[in-house]
């Protein structure tokens, strides 16, 4: 839909919406502008999404369908899943040139942790591949004083893992707090002993 309204003919091997937008000889921030005038807001059926490629079902289904969807008969957030693509990708390169700046002070910082909080939340709203636990994570993370948070899934490996970015200020609030606390126990072990001696030579 998206090539048909930008008059990119990329025919039927064009799958990617990254091949799309350099196809298109676009910025990832103008073909982002056009997602909402190409596709409607909310959710496409199966009958509309082949309707709008002139594709009949059984094409729609082996040119653009995998196996998890292939059964699908409704339920295609198109413009939610490419605002994410274009967006994440364009947060990519903004972290990047954040993270080369020369003066990384804290403005740097925040930027990119706004950058993080901004990328959890398109996969939140507009990839919906987010979790009400995950998201509950990533507010306290904020709400505790983390710059940015959001969750990170690493496929193929078997490993799912939340990164908060920052997560290490509160981390080093807790270590801080732990070695106070062993710190002072010590200091009450010692003044133990030394009770228990004085204690010993009065005798």
């Amino acid at each position: 839909m998206l090539a048909k309204h930008l008059k990119v003919d990329g025919g039927p091997d064009l799958l990617r919406l990254g091949d799309l937008q350099k196809q298109s000889g676009l910025s990832l921030e103008q073909v982002l502008e056009q997602v909402p005038l190409a596709m409607k807001e909310g959710e496409y059926t199966r009958e509309e999404v082949a309707s709008a490629l002139g594709l009949s079902d059984e094409e729609l289904a082996s040119q653009c369908l995998k196996g998890n969807t292939a059964h699908l008969r409704g339920g295609f957030a198109l413009r939610r899943r490419a605002t994410h693509v274009y967006s994440e990708a364009s947060r990519v390169y903004q972290f990047r040139a954040a993270c080369g700046r020369e003066e990384y002070g804290d403005a740097a910082l925040r930027e990119l942790g706004r950058l993080m909080s901004e990328s959890h939340r398109s996969c939140k709203e507009d990839y919906q591949c987010s979790h009400p636990d995950l998201d509950r994570l990533v507010e306290l993370a904020e709400r505790h004083g983390a710059l940015g948070a959001r969750w990170s899934l690493r496929c193929g490996e078997n490993n799912y893992s939340l990164f908060s970015f920052f997560l290490c200020r509160i981390f080093n609030f807790m270590m801080l707090t732990l070695l106070l606390v062993v710190l002072v126990l010590v200091l009450l072990v010692v003044l133990f002993f030394f009770a228990a001696a004085a204690q010993a030579c009065g005798h």
